[in-house]
């Protein structure tokens, strides 16, 4: 799975970028709870994080996933925060005798057409406001 945390530059811009630490390792920790005892979690940049676990089919990274969602709207449920925390996700099964760099680089295309379908629906809504005030 190639997961990239949405909204970090609004939090490091509105609130300081301790807040946007805070928020990192927030993901951070959801990550690590919803990662597989057989799976690896790794953060591979500011903001973006990998998890791999072995698998059978599909259905256990959507399981992950959706986990990881649940957790996360509980987190913005409790914490007070004055921003939710997000994330994209995008991931991709790696067959026997895949090279794992070309599956890491389909989850990482998913997950940015995931960042990028995210983006347009809330220029739209922005639009879909402006026309209604």
């Amino acid at each position: 799975m190639s997961i990239d945390m949405d909204g970090l530059k609004y939090i490091n811009d509105t609130f300081g970028h301790l807040e946007g630490d805070e928020a990192i390792k927030a993901i951070a920790d959801i990550i690590y709870k919803i990662t597989p005892s057989n799976g690896l979690a790794s953060r591979t940049g500011g903001d973006e994080y990998c998890v791999l676990f072995p698998s059978e089919s599909t259905l256990d990274a959507e399981k992950c996933i959706a986990e990881m969602q649940a957790q996360i709207k509980e987190y913005n449920r409790y914490s007070k925060k004055d921003y939710p925390l997000s994330v994209s996700v995008g991931y991709e099964y790696c067959r026997p005798n895949m090279d794992m760099l070309i599956c890491v680089h389909e989850a990482d295309k998913k997950m940015y057409e995931q960042k990028k379908q995210k983006k347009h629906m809330k220029m739209f809504l922005k639009d879909l406001v402006f026309l209604f005030l």
